[in-house]
């Protein structure tokens, strides 16, 4: 049986770690009071998470859900998703990551949009997720030069607008309930080409 000044040792010791932890999460822009730590090591959070431009190289926490919207966009060192949660309840950005290798390791599951324009290093989309219930932006994505690993049903817009190595739209989604844009890009892709590749039940941007 401990002590009690045992007790207290390690009553501090304990307090002192939420310390730390909690003023970690704050470092971040996080309310401890909203971070549920798993038993695996990952993190859920109620509300969003905002991680845009803060010159990350990795993701710091091991997220599994994140209730609201999560944003590690414009983190030019970034060069993995790692990390990210698993399952969105809001929008997914990862835009403007310029150092992004892959899209593996970011989320399966993104009930709001997809986000992943102007990442100049990626030249493919797979680790995409496989559900996205709004639209899905590759815009921009200046080494894309294939869209292998695309989420297939998209019931929002979908668009690879101004991708200039981009010569097939092979792997684009099979269904996109919005419009479809893929303008500018390295062939001059026609509405034949699209429909030829997904059913689109709004209009189609070429």
């Amino acid at each position: 049986m401990k002590s009690l000044k045992e007790s207290i040792i390690d009553s501090f010791d304990n307090t002192s770690n939420n310390i730390l932890e909690d003023d970690n999460y704050k470092k971040y822009g996080m309310n401890p009071s909203k971070v549920k730590e798993n038993s695996d090591g990952t993190i859920d959070y109620n509300g969003d998470v905002d991680l845009n431009d803060k010159d990350l190289t990795e993701i710091p926490f091991k997220f599994n859900y994140v209730k609201g919207t999560f944003d590690c966009g414009s983190n030019k060192k970034l060069t993995s998703l790692e990390g990210c949660p698993k399952e969105v309840g809001g929008d997914f950005m990862c835009s403007g990551c310029e150092s992004l290798l892959s899209l593996e390791g970011g989320p399966e599951r993104v009930n709001g949009g997809f986000n992943c324009s102007a990442c100049k290093k990626l030249k493919n989309l797979i680790g995409a997720p496989s559900y996205v219930e709004d639209d899905f932006n590759c815009d921009w994505c200046e080494s894309l030069t294939s869209l292998e690993g695309c989420t297939k049903n998209i019931d929002g817009d979908f668009s690879c607008y101004n991708c200039k190595k981009l010569r097939s739209l092979k792997g684009c989604p099979s269904y996109v309930g919005g419009g479809f844009t893929c303008r500018h890009n390295a062939k001059g892709f026609t509405e034949e080409d699209v429909e030829q590749e997904c059913a689109v039940d709004g209009y189609i941007d070429v």
